[in-house]
């Protein structure tokens, strides 16, 4: 089992095997299971409520080196206070 083939597959595997958990995986925003919601005090009797119907985005996590990042992209042009 010392044969020098043996240890080199068994390096590489270990190696590719380690390649392959340090990538950061990429996870798209579900437009229609997200809410971007807010609220705003008016005059301290009333709140008044709305929501922002488009939205866009990416959130990617490196959890090897525990870092995210998230690319959200809102129009503002698509308001709904309604």
């Amino acid at each position: 089992m010392n044969n020098p083939s043996w240890i080199a597959l068994g390096a590489t595997l270990l190696v590719s095997t380690g390649l392959a958990h340090a990538e950061s995986a990429t996870y798209k925003l579900d437009a229609t299971h997200t809410y971007v919601t807010f609220e705003a005090r008016h005059f301290g009797t009333s709140t008044n409520r709305g929501r922002f119907d488009k939205k866009e985005g990416t959130i990617t996590l490196d959890r090897t080196a525990k870092t995210g990042k998230a690319d959200i992209t809102i129009d503002t042009t698509s308001i709904n206070t309604g």
